[in-house]
């Protein structure tokens, strides 16, 4: 097996949202461990990753031949287990060393919680700039700045599987809720196992070169 992992560094606040929110508090909670850590799911993370990546197949003169090297990594959607793709994602967590100093100061969950996030405000505006009634939405935001890391792991990869994935990577410019709307920038690096950033050069075997 061979291990990869990508760091995501927060350009922008973004929230990791779990589907529930908290009531009198927030109507969006974001993911937390049981330290109060938030963190992003690695499936999600996966799904997010081979979107990107077939948005620039699916302009690529080469894109049938890296839609079958995509779907050998990510595998297929809706596939059973058996399908999977070659690429395990692991949840996206802050790095180890913060995780082992909250968990040696024995802060309670709230309190780490609140010490790395807040909660945004907004509601709608009508066009004569008046507030609409009942519209007013409370979203918890984990700050920028803040950083992820996902473990990757998977069989020993072609050149040109690992050119789809720093494609992928590079392209992968928003997470979390409303992402589609402009928040949470990110910024993604794929590193090897000893902590080299993936070759940005590998990227001319995705660009050049078929699958």
């Amino acid at each position: 097996m061979t291990s990869y992992y990508l760091k995501i560094e927060l350009k922008s606040d973004a929230t990791f949202g779990r589907g529930d929110g908290i009531a009198g508090l927030v109507d969006v909670e974001v993911e937390q461990d049981s330290f109060g850590l938030p963190y992003l799911r690695g499936r999600t993370l996966k799904g997010l990753w081979r979107e990107e990546c077939e948005n620039l197949i699916a302009v690529h003169p080469n894109g049938e031949a890296l839609q079958r090297a995509c779907n050998t990594l990510f595998g297929i959607g809706g596939s059973t287990t058996k399908a999977t793709g070659l690429l395990q994602v692991g949840d996206a967590c802050l790095p180890d060393p913060v995780r082992v100093a909250v968990q040696q100061a024995q802060l309670k969950p709230h309190e780490v919680l609140t010490s790395l996030t807040g909660v945004r405000r907004q509601t709608k505006i009508d066009d004569e700039g008046i507030a609409d009634d009942y519209t007013l939405r409370a979203m918890r935001v984990i700050l920028r700045t803040t950083t992820f890391i996902s473990p990757i792991t998977c069989p020993s990869l072609s050149q040109a599987q690992e050119a789809i994935l720093l494609a992928g990577c590079y392209a992968l410019r928003h997470l979390g809720t409303s992402r589609n709307r402009g928040r949470g920038e990110v910024e993604c690096r794929l590193f090897d196992q000893r902590g080299n950033p993936l070759d940005s050069t590998r990227l001319r075997q995705f660009t050049e070169k078929s699958a």
